[in-house]
C-alpha cells in the first residue's frame, strides 16, 4: 500500500506520537555531566532552544545555551519605547490542553497568566465581516486543570468538540462554527456540513494521535483505519498527496467567495494562499484556536520567581524558561541535586566542532575572554537551518544529498510591525474613543476577499492590498499593562516579503555594523528609512480610515520594524518568522527532521519539525530531547 518514501514519512510521524506525554526515562538521568561540564549545548535562545534546554535541566541534565543577543527569546521577546512596552510578535496562543501540559513539564505553566481575546478570530473585509466567538470556557476549564489528563483527552473532548462546531443551544454556550455560518450562508448548507464534519473529525484524529494510549499503530498500514480523516487529507490513490485548503473547498463544493474568505481567513497568518497551504495543517492550527480559544500570555506576578523580571509580554515566557534552565527544582524523589544549566548571552557561536564525523562542541566569541570552545555530548542548533549548515559547519561535514534536499525549501514570509503609543486623555469629538471601545482585542483588516491577491500584496510589502492585523493589548484583562495610565498601546502587523527590502541589505548591515565590508550601493540608509516611514504611515492611515478615526492625532510614540530588522535580531534568512514556509512537501510532521545526518547534531526551531509559531517550536524542543535521549540509550 505504501512506497518506501511513504513508509519513512509515516515512521517520522510515529516518532512524534504521544510526544506531549513522553517523559525522560529515569535511567537516562543517573549519570549527568560532572561539575563544570555540559550534557548538551544549544545554539540560540529562541523558544525552540529554551524549551529543549529547560526540559533537560528539569530532568537533572546540564545544558548550556548560547545566544549572540543580550536578551533571550528570539521572537518571544519585547522592548521598551519610552513609557510603553512593545510586543515583538505574539498575538495569541491557543488554550489547547496538549500545549498546557507541555508548559507544565517546562515548569512555567503556573507562572503564566492567560488572558482571553474577545473572539477566536475577527475579520473585517471591505463588504462584510466575520467574528467567530471564543469557545464555551465554562466547559473548557476542566480540561486545563493540572495535572492535565493527556491519556483521557480523546474521549473527554468528543462531546465538547460537537458543541464547538455544531452547538445551537445558547444556554450551553455560543453558537457553533457551523451554526453561525449556515445562518449567513444558507445556500451552502450541504457543503458546510461536510466541511465542518471533516474539520471536527480531523481535530479528533490529531488529539487521539497525541494521546498516550494511541499514537501510531504498530502496523503503520492501519494508520488510515485509525485516523481516517487525517489520512484522507494526506493520501490520494495510496500515495502521499496532501490536499490544499483550496482542494477541500472544491471537494465540498463551497463556492461563495465570502464564505471561502471566512473559512480561509487565517491563511495570511500562516503565510501561504489557500491553493498552496496544506488543508490538514491549516485546519489543525486554526481549529485549535476556535476549539480551545485565543489567549495572550504574560507572567503571573503572584507565582513567578522574584528574580524574574516580568514585562507583561511574551518576554515573560522566555525569562521563565531561562529560570527553569538555570534554577530547576530538584524533585523529592531525586538522589542528587539538580545543578541546572547556563545561559550565555552576548556570545556568538562561530563554529560547530566536528571530530571524527561527530558534533562534539562549539567555538564562540566571548565578549570578555575572546575565542572559547565548549564541548558536550550533543549540540542542538536553534539557529536557522540554512545558517547552521552554510555558516557553522565545514562544508566537508555535510552530506551533499542533505544540502541538495534543504536547498529546495523556501523561507517563509517576514513581517512589518508598527508599534503605537496613544494618548487616550484628549477630549476630542473625533469618534476615536467610541471606535476604540468597539474594537476587538485582535482584529484582521483585509483589502479584499481574494487570498491569492492578499498573499502577492504581502510579498510586495503593499499595505494597500493585503491584511493588517491590529492588536489592542491594553483591552485585554491582564495584570501588567503595556502603557502608563491614560494611554494605550496598539500594534499593527502585516506579513511582508523580503524582496522589497533586499536592495537595502548591504547599507543596512553597514549602518548597524553587522558587516565590515565597504558598501557602494545605489541606495542609502536614508532611502531605507524613507521607505520604512512610508509603509508605517500608510498602515496607520489605513487603520484610521477603516476602524479608528483620529488615530494619527493621538500617536505619542511610534516605532516600526522591517524584515531587515528581523534579520538583524534573529539572523533568519529573509527575516523569516516561521522558518521554512509550510509547503506541501515540507509541512508539519513532514518537515526537516530534528535529527541531522551528522551524529551528535540536532535541530530545534521553527525551521524543523513540526513548524513555526510559539506552540509548535516548543513542541520542536521536546521532540529534539526525545531524539537525543533515544540515541543516547541506543549507544
Amino acid at each position: 500500500m505504501f512506497s518506501r518514501r511513504d513508509f519513512l514519512r509515516i515512521s517520522a510521524m510515529a516518532s512524534a506520537a504521544a510526544l506531549v506525554n513522553w517523559q525522560i526515562p529515569v535511567f537516562a538521568q543517573d549519570q549527568g555531566a560532572g561539575e563544570g561540564e555540559y550534557d548538551v549545548i544549544v545554539i540560540g535562545a529562541g523558544l525552540g532552544g529554551l524549551s529543549c534546554a529547560a526540559l533537560f535541566a528539569m530532568n537533572g541534565r546540564r545544558p548550556l545555551v548560547i545566544d549572540k543577543r543580550d536578551v533571550a527569546g528570539g521572537y518571544a521577546s519585547s522592548f521598551q519605547r519610552g513609557d510603553f512596552v512593545c510586543e515583538t510578535s505574539l498575538h495569541a496562543v491557543t488554550g489547547n490542553p496538549l500545549n498546557h501540559a507541555l508548559l507544565q513539564q517546562l515548569g512555567v505553566w503556573d507562572k503564566l497568566s492567560f488572558a482571553p481575546h474577545s473572539s477566536s478570530w475577527t475579520s473585517i473585509f471591505p463588504d462584510f465581516s466575520a467574528s467567530l466567538p471564543q469557545p464555551p470556557f465554562q466547559l473548557l476549564q476542566p480540561f486545563l486543570q493540572p495535572p492535565i489528563d493527556i491519556a483521557g483527552l480523546s474521549s473527554q473532548l468528543d462531546g465538547y468538540l460537537n458543541l464547538v462546531f455544531f452547538n445551537q443551544d445558547s444556554s450551553v454556550g455560543p453558537a457553533g462554527i457551523y451554526s453561525t455560518l449556515v445562518d449567513i450562508f444558507p445556500d451552502e448548507q450541504e457543503g458546510l456540513s461536510g466541511y465542518m464534519q471533516c474539520w471536527r473529525e480531523l481535530l479528533t484524529d490529531i488529539i487521539k494521535f497525541y494521546s498516550a494510549e494511541h499514537g501510531m499503530p504498530s502496523d503503520i498500514t492501519l494508520f488510515p483505519v485509525e485516523y481516517p480523516t487525517w489520512a484522507a487529507l494526506l493520501w490520494k490513490n495510496k500515495k502521499i498527496k496532501a490536499q490544499t485548503l483550496d482542494d477541500l473547498f472544491k471537494e465540498y463544493k463551497i463556492k461563495n467567495p465570502q464564505l471561502k474568505a471566512i473559512l480561509g481567513q487565517t491563511c495570511g497568518y500562516y503565510g501561504l494562499p489557500s491553493a498552496e497551504l496544506p488543508a490538514w495543517f491549516y485546519l489543525m492550527n486554526t481549529g485549535l484556536y476556535h476549539a480551545f480559544g485565543a489567549f495572550y500570555l504574560q507572567g503571573n506576578p503572584e507565582n513567578s520567581p522574584a528574580d524574574v523580571d516580568l514585562q507583561g509580554t511574551s518576554q515573560d515566557l522566555s525569562n521563565l524558561l531561562v529560570s527553569s534552565i538555570t534554577d530547576p527544582p530538584t524533585p523529592p524523589e531525586s538522589d542528587y541535586p539538580f545543578l541546572g544549566g547556563t545561559v550565555l548571552l552576548d556570545t556568538e557561536v562561530t563554529e560547530i566542532i566536528v571530530e571524527d564525523g561527530k558534533a562534539v562542541g562549539v567555538k564562540v566569541i566571548d565578549p570578555v575572554e575572546g575565542s572559547v570552545a565548549y564541548r558536550a555530548n550533543a549540540v542542538i542548533s536553534n539557529a536557522s537551518v540554512p545558517d547552521t549548515f552554510d555558516k557553522l559547519l565545514p562544508a566537508s561535514a555535510v552530506p551533499a544529498t542533505f544540502t541538495k534536499n534543504i536547498s529546495r525549501y523556501q523561507p517563509s514570509l517576514s513581517h512589518f510591525n508598527v508599534w503605537l503609543g496613544l494618548d487616550m486623555s484628549q477630549d476630542k469629538n473625533d469618534g476615536f474613543i467610541e471606535a476604540y471601545e468597539k474594537l476587538g482585542t485582535s482584529t484582521a483588516f483585509y483589502a479584499n476577499d481574494d487570498d491569492k491577491k492578499l498573499f502577492h500584496a504581502s510579498q510586495k510589502c503593499d499595505p494597500e492590498g493585503t491584511m493588517i492585523a491590529v492588536v489592542a493589548y491594553d483591552k485585554l484583562a491582564y495584570s501588567i499593562s503595556h502603557s502608563p495610565e491614560g494611554y494605550a498601546s496598539l500594534t499593527l502587523t502585516m506579513l511582508c516579503g523580503y524582496e522589497p527590502w533586499e536592495q537595502f541589505e548591504e547599507v543596512y548591515k553597514s549602518y548597524y555594523q553587522i558587516s565590515n565590508e565597504q558598501v557602494s550601493e545605489p541606495v542609502t540608509i536614508d532611502d531605507y528609512y524613507a521607505k520604512k516611514d512610508d509603509v508605517t504611515d500608510t498602515m496607520i492611515r489605513i487603520i484610521e480610515e477603516k476602524a479608528l478615526p483620529g488615530l494619527s492625532d493621538r500617536v505619542v510614540m511610534k516605532d516600526s520594524s522591517t524584515p531587515l530588522t528581523n534579520v538583524r535580531y534573529t539572523c533568519n534568512p529573509g527575516g523569516a518568522i516561521y522558518g521554512y514556509e509550510q509547503a506541501l512537501d515540507n509541512s508539519g510532521l513532514n518537515r526537516v527532521g530534528n535529527r541531522t545526518p551528522i551524529p551528535g547534531l540536532y535541530l530545534s526551531s521553527a525551521w524543523t519539525n513540526p513548524g513555526g509559531g510559539f506552540e509548535m517550536v516548543m513542541i520542536s524542543g521536546k521532540e529534539t530531547v526525545k531524539c537525543i535521549i533515544e540515541d543516547w540509550n541506543n549507544t
